[in-house]
């Protein structure tokens, strides 16, 4: 079982979770209000205010699921790695749809349903997101062998 895959996975979600966490901590403690309000009208500054929450709630997720797969050796079934890795990657299409209509202002309009699924499942149900960053994890969790005849 080669461990290469789920180290990289590991560190990519780390930086990825540190670097929200950063960015919600300045963006929420660094300052003035006015200094607030014009970080949220540039594209970088809109992007890091819809999606550092989920993003970092997803990241949580993954880096955990991560720790506890290379820590306990887990091995699963092809069915469930694969069921699991399109979970997380269905999650992950979903920020970048959520990420479209704050990039082209058009917040407002009939593309703005992927965006308020995102904040609002942010809000109300952390641990829904968190619970897909783990499938992540599972989807890049190695093959058992005994398993892989396609046997459930």
């Amino acid at each position: 079982m080669k461990k290469t895959p789920l180290i990289a996975n590991f560190v990519l979600w780390a930086i990825v979770t540190v670097l929200c966490c950063a960015f919600l901590a300045w963006y929420h403690l660094g300052g003035s209000t006015g200094e607030s309000q014009t970080i949220a009208t540039t594209v970088p500054g809109r992007i890091g205010v819809t999606l550092a929450a989920p993003v970092l709630l997803y990241g949580l997720g993954a880096v955990t699921g991560l720790l506890v797969i290379i820590y306990k050796r887990i091995a699963i079934s092809p069915r469930i790695k694969t069921g699991c890795r399109i979970a997380g990657v269905l999650m992950l299409a979903l920020f970048v749809a959520a990420a479209i209509p704050v990039v082209i202002g058009g917040i407002e309009g009939e593309l703005a349903l992927p965006t308020v699924i995102v904040v609002y499942s942010a809000m109300a149900a952390p641990l829904l997101i968190m619970a897909f960053g783990v499938c992540w994890a599972i989807g890049c969790a190695p093959v058992d062998e005994k398993r892989s005849d396609g046997a459930a």
